[in-house]
């Protein structure tokens, strides 16, 4: 397996042997927010050029590659070796569509005729930045080059969602299928100190996954005040809270698989990832997001459309009051639980799980 380095310790962890490229995603995540729109390009051309030097020679022996997230040199490796290349979307809405923009827009549909638009718009941009640098390595390959390198994504897409929690727009053109989330089954037991915990006291798990909290010092103290002001009890990434003194109704827990630990408590307040979305739905939990980029607002909708959680709040409006009017809302209203309980039994009685997926794809 090539993953990139912020990977390496899951693969370590799960006994998987893999090589890891010099790019860390979760950096470019951060770094990219924050960088003006030449300093991107740039960035893009970076990732294009690591990622072709570093991939091919570690994909000689390969029989089929599977990318992800921001995979740029995979398809054109593929092509080189003449394998199979299989692309993963962790939602839908990355895929064109006229029921929906792209997520650089809106979440919000713009309307029909606009929301195709904006979807040429963003193409032709995704095709200017990337096309010199693409074609520099495609002649390389001996490839020959390509003036639309978003087009070459038009076959065996996998959509990596369940279709409750992410219905595919019928006007979708790709060849793809959706598999189904790839829950993660790992051994790790969950480590709660629960002496901090009393009898029938809720516990509530916030953690931003692999989003970098740029105001940590405020995020840690609204928990803080929230747990000692509501009484209940906060498991917290130790990611996001950091090294602190034990406070109390507050425990900080390295990483923890989720399957383990989202049924062991009441709420799960989160990000919006594809993955914590989906694992809190499939555990029962309702949730609370606090989306910061991309799909993440889109999740946050599904979730309050789904009805197992309320409004989302902006990581920028995250105080006592918002993040305490969320959580009340949630505990003095039944039906979020209900509801979120329901969906979990429907998703547990699915069978797309990994096996179900190596199944699809003939392996």
């Amino acid at each position: 397996m090539i993953v990139p380095q912020n990977g390496l310790a899951l693969c370590q962890e799960q006994g998987i042997s893999a090589n890891g490229l010099t790019i860390n995603y979760n950096q470019i995540t951060a770094e990219a927010g924050n960088r003006k729109k030449g300093d991107q390009i740039s960035l893009i051309e970076k990732m294009t050029e690591i990622q072709f030097q570093e991939m091919k020679s570690l994909l000689k022996k390969s029989d089929i590659l599977i990318g992800a997230s921001v995979q740029i040199a995979g398809i054109h490796l593929a092509e080189f070796y003449q394998i199979p290349y299989y692309h993963i979307y962790y939602t839908s809405r990355f895929l064109e569509s006229g029921s929906y923009p792209p997520f650089r827009f809106s979440v919000k549909s713009k309307g029909r005729i606009r929301n195709w638009l904006l979807w040429k718009l963003y193409k032709n941009y995704s095709n200017k930045i990337t096309r010199n640098s693409i074609n520099k390595y495609r002649k390389e390959l001996g490839l020959s080059t390509v003036a639309t390198p978003t087009e070459l994504y038009r076959d065996n897409m996998l959509i990596a969602t369940d279709a409750e929690l992410d219905p595919v727009a019928p006007d979708i053109k790709v060849n793809f299928k959706q598999t189904g989330y790839w829950y993660l089954e790992e051994e790790n037991q969950t480590v709660i100190d629960y002496s901090q915990v009393r009898d029938r006291q809720k516990i509530i798990y916030i953690g931003f996954g692999s989003m970098p909290d740029y105001t940590r010092e405020q995020t840690r103290t609204v928990i803080e005040k929230l747990a000692e002001k509501l009484g209940l009890v906060f498991v917290v990434s130790q990611q996001l809270l950091g090294p602190k003194e034990e406070v109390k109704n507050v425990i900080s827990i390295a990483y923890t698989p989720h399957l383990k630990l989202f049924p062991l408590v009441d709420l799960v307040i989160h990000h919006g990832g594809a993955g914590t979305t989906h694992t809190a739905a499939y555990c029962g939990k309702p949730q609370v997001i606090i989306p910061q980029i991309a799909d993440q607002y889109y999740w946050a909708e599904r979730v309050k459309e789904l009805g197992v959680g309320p409004d989302f709040i902006e990581k920028d409006n995250l105080r006592i009051d918002t993040l305490g009017d969320r959580i009340g809302q949630v505990m003095a209203n039944q039906s979020f639980h209900q509801k979120a309980q329901a969906l979990g039994i429907r998703l547990q009685q699915k069978k797309d799980r990994l096996a179900g997926v190596l199944d699809q794809l003939g392996l």
